[in-house]
């Protein structure tokens, strides 16, 4: 396993562990005072450019607990064949989920675009609902071999599964 896949690994495994440990109180316990606010931890497969086949995770957090839309700020990151992405940005997880994200992206060997073994800053518009997302980016190269124009486009589907507190 490379190194940044593992501190990856272990920045999910943080966000999601700190989640679930909240969700549990010892029974006949008084939940403490404090303000109305919302979690989900979203688990996702999903095939997407340049990373390939990938899995990760995403946590939501937000004030707004209303009926009619939550919108919030979403944290994550995915591991796939042709490498890493992590995001940050804001969004809305109901009824329909749609969201901006900020992108660093990290190739390596053989990505499906873009240079290998190069790291790229862009954004990401997502968007979907039922378990499903679907998302469309753009990514600049700003470390790495120079072998193409620097530019990267991304497009990517898969399956989200949220997970609410």
């Amino acid at each position: 396993m490379q190194p940044s896949i593992s501190r990856l690994a272990a920045l999910v495994f943080l966000l999601t562990s700190r989640v679930a440990a909240g969700a549990q109180q010892p029974a006949g316990s008084v939940p403490p005072m404090q303000p109305s606010y919302f979690q989900a931890v979203l688990i996702d497969v999903s095939y997407a450019e340049p990373v390939r086949s990938n899995a990760g995770a995403s946590l939501f957090l937000s004030h707004d607990n209303s009926s009619e839309g939550r919108t919030g700020f979403i944290v994550g990151g995915s591991i796939g064949a042709g490498g890493m992405k992590g995001w940050a940005g804001p969004a809305v997880v109901y009824p329909l989920g749609c969201d901006f994200r900020a992108v660093v992206t990290r190739t390596w060997s053989h990505p499906s675009g873009g240079t290998s073994n190069s790291t790229y800053l862009g954004g990401e518009w997502g968007w979907g609902g039922a378990g499903l997302r679907i998302s469309v980016g753009y990514g600049k190269r700003v470390a790495g071999p120079s072998r193409d124009s620097g530019h990267l486009f991304t497009c990517g589907v898969g399956l989200q599964i949220p997970w609410f507190r």
